[in-house]
């Protein structure tokens, strides 16, 4: 399936209803692509965790005890767990959209620095049923999908951190300054202390599949203060940090004359040797192999570039 396909074939669509296309221990994700004429279209729903969706089409979603709300990619939707609804039909395309559930524990743990009295009730964390989708995030979502259903090996780092992302966007815009964070000098110091703790377990486990909650453990922290806490003492992801690390590693080997290029590759993390090519040319403009054939003249000419300047 595409994300350019509306709807699934017929054909499959009794199959492609519901489908979980990422399980991990942080974020599930899910596709959501219902007709109007199905059964499941009509009947009262029950969340079957805390969902966070974002609609691709138009319908009217009523929550029981809320008004009803249509329902457009301009709207992020919230459910809490076995929260009851019903939908209503606006166009022949029906109810397709994607949906994210976290953990409880990383769910609560970022919702509370933004309403501290979600811990009084853990069993309903979202409190309102929609709120604006900011461009941004919308975006953001999409391309965590097209990640998942493309044909490289998902990352998981990258969708636990760009989902926990997205997730303290849309609260930014549902709480609009109401996040709560100490600016202490010993808070400013234990910032500091974490990034630099990202950085030493990077520094030599980089080439490993290394999820965001199994670093967040080890430096005794929660995944979602992980990555916000990196991203603003470095201005960066932890998978781009990690990646930029693979990848100019990778050169400098190159440049020392590494010839097996596919074992390098795996020897970095990467799942091939296309995988690896395709992330190097995207961060340095040349392939591996080129670099290789033409690394003595390119150095070369890089050189005799500064001396003319």
């Amino acid at each position: 399936m595409t994300l350019n396909e509306i709807t699934p074939d017929l054909a499959a669509e009794e199959e492609a209803v519901n489908r979980i296309i990422f399980d991990g221990d942080l974020v599930r994700v899910g596709l959501f692509r219902c007709r109007p004429w199905h059964d499941l279209f009509k009947n009262d729903e029950r969340a079957s965790d805390h969902h966070l969706v974002f609609p691709r089409t138009a319908v009217i979603i009523t929550h029981d005890g809320y008004e009803p709300v249509v329902t457009d990619p301009n709207t992020v939707l919230f459910y809490n767990k076995h929260q009851t609804y019903q939908r209503e039909k606006l166009s022949e395309k029906g109810d397709v959209c994607e949906y994210f559930s976290f953990s409880q524990e990383a769910l609560l743990d970022t919702m509370r620095a933004y309403d501290p009295t979600v811990l009084e009730r853990p069993e309903k964390p979202y409190p309102t049923t929609h709120a604006p989708s900011d461009a941004r995030s919308y975006l953001l979502q999409r391309l965590v999908v097209e990640h998942i259903l493309g044909d490289e090996p998902v990352d998981a780092l990258y969708v636990q951190e760009a989902m926990l992302s997205i997730l303290a966007r849309i609260l930014d815009n549902l709480f609009p300054g109401q996040r709560q964070e100490p600016e202490t000098a010993a808070a400013r110091r234990a910032h500091a202390d974490l990034a630099h703790g990202v950085k030493t377990i990077l520094a030599t486990r980089y080439h490993e599949s290394l999820s965001l909650a199994e670093m967040a453990r080890e430096l005794y922290t929660s995944p979602y203060h992980l990555c916000r806490v990196f991203g603003e003492q470095t201005g960066q992801t932890i998978h781009r940090y990690r990646n930029q690390l693979r990848l100019r590693i990778g050169l400098t080997r190159i440049l020392e004359g590494e010839e097996d290029l596919a074992s390098l590759a795996l020897a970095l993390g990467y799942s091939s040797h296309s995988h690896f090519t395709r992330a190097f040319r995207k961060l340095f403009q040349t392939t591996p192999s080129a670099l290789r054939r033409d690394r003595a003249v390119s150095l070369l000419d890089e050189m005799s570039n500064n001396l003319t300047v």
